[in-house]
């Protein structure tokens, strides 16, 4: 079986916070479902830009 790998602890509280106001009710499900997708997509899109810039620094 293989590892799996956790998002940094910001990502984690941001995501939990999100769950914690769908599960008391402040929040529906669907909103913080849309949220945490859009959240995770533009973190996922940043990390790509990231090793994308990283990799033409090191081809310079």
């Amino acid at each position: 079986m293989g590892t799996i790998p956790l998002p940094p602890l910001n990502e984690l509280a941001y995501l939990t916070g999100v769950i914690v106001l769908a599960s008391t009710g402040l929040m529906s499900w669907p909103v913080a479902l849309t949220i945490g997708t859009g959240h995770l997509l533009a973190h996922n899109r940043h990390i790509q830009l990231l090793r994308a810039f990283g990799e033409a620094l090191e081809e310079a």
